[in-house]
């Protein structure tokens, strides 16, 4: 897992502004000022899948963040991004405020991979990396199509 920022005191504050308040340009600039940490992963991997919001979450938010951090992310490395191969089938509750238990129940089979492009090393990006009860989730369901190296990269994680 590559999540260079700590989710707390300003990225925290900057975070919930790219996530709830539509400052999308913040995708941008976090992803500029943390550029060398995803550098770093070697080899590079073929592709960047956003973690996905299920289709009535994103109409109402009105975008994805974690596509916003990817399209960043694919400007700076030359990755391209796919936004079809995941996809999130059950419009899950919110991760915010549940307990590692609790958000491992709800993301558990919340995700479809499709694999008509095969890849065997892709990079799932998130904004907040919390339990990484969605990180495994993808994983396990990446895995099971095939894909043989999964990296998990966020902008932040939350301190333990």
């Amino acid at each position: 897992m590559t999540a260079p920022l700590i989710y707390q005191g300003l990225t925290r504050n900057l975070l919930i502004q790219l996530k709830f308040a539509e400052s999308l340009y913040l995708a941008s600039s976090l992803v500029s000022a943390t550029i060398d940490h995803f550098r770093d992963s070697k080899p590079l991997p073929e592709v960047l899948l956003p973690v996905p919001l299920h289709r009535k979450r994103l109409l109402d938010r009105g975008y994805n963040q974690a596509f916003e951090i990817a399209q960043a992310l694919s400007h700076l490395l030359d990755i391209p991004v796919n936004t079809r191969a995941l996809s999130r089938t059950r419009d899950t509750d919110s991760q915010s405020g549940l307990s590692a238990y609790q958000r491992e129940k709800n993301i558990l089979k919340a995700f479809a991979y499709d694999a008509s492009t095969p890849y065997s090393h892709v990079a799932v990006i998130d904004d907040i990396v919390t339990t990484g009860s969605t990180a495994n989730e993808i994983t396990k369901t990446l895995r099971r199509a095939g894909v043989r190296r999964v990296e998990i990269w966020g902008l932040a994680r939350v301190s333990k």
